[in-house]
């Protein structure tokens, strides 16, 4: 009977340890929204643009709000449908089954080298400072 009491006990004392823990430790947390120049990479519009490629709209130059993230200098600066290419692309059910997640348009790098040849992106430097403690919605 004792052996029981005390298991009980341990399991008691250590659940109330557990959510003092959780509510001393827990910091309150404000929100705050981050604004993204061009987040759904719909400038330019390519709408009323001829497709290129079959049902395939795209642009061959870095979306407005963006810099390109290119260490290796593995996007030419003349680039066209033989090189490799940055740009705004509206794909058809071919690629995507629901086409572009949210809105038009996909921002997309196309690369025409060999794997591993280097990394390539798109980056934005934004104007807020991130502060502690605070969930941000981009």
């Amino acid at each position: 009977m004792f052996l029981k009491m005390t298991k009980s006990l341990n399991i008691t004392i250590g659940s109330l340890s557990f959510f003092l823990n959780l509510i001393i430790s827990a910091t309150p947390v404000k929100a705050a929204a981050i604004a993204i120049s061009n987040s759904g990479f719909e400038e330019p519009s390519l709408a009323g643009l001829e497709p290129i490629v079959g049902e395939e709209i795209f642009t061959f130059t870095t979306p407005p709000g963006w810099q390109l993230y290119d260490p290796n200098g593995l996007i030419p600066a003349d680039t066209n449908l033989a090189t490799s290419y940055p740009g705004v692309w509206n794909p058809s059910s071919t690629f995507f089954a629901d086409e572009a997640p949210e809105g038009e348009n996909i921002g997309a790098i196309f690369l025409n080298q060999a794997p591993n040849s280097g990394v390539v992106g798109f980056t934005q430097t934004l104007a807020d400072t991130l502060q502690a403690n605070t969930e941000y919605t981009l």
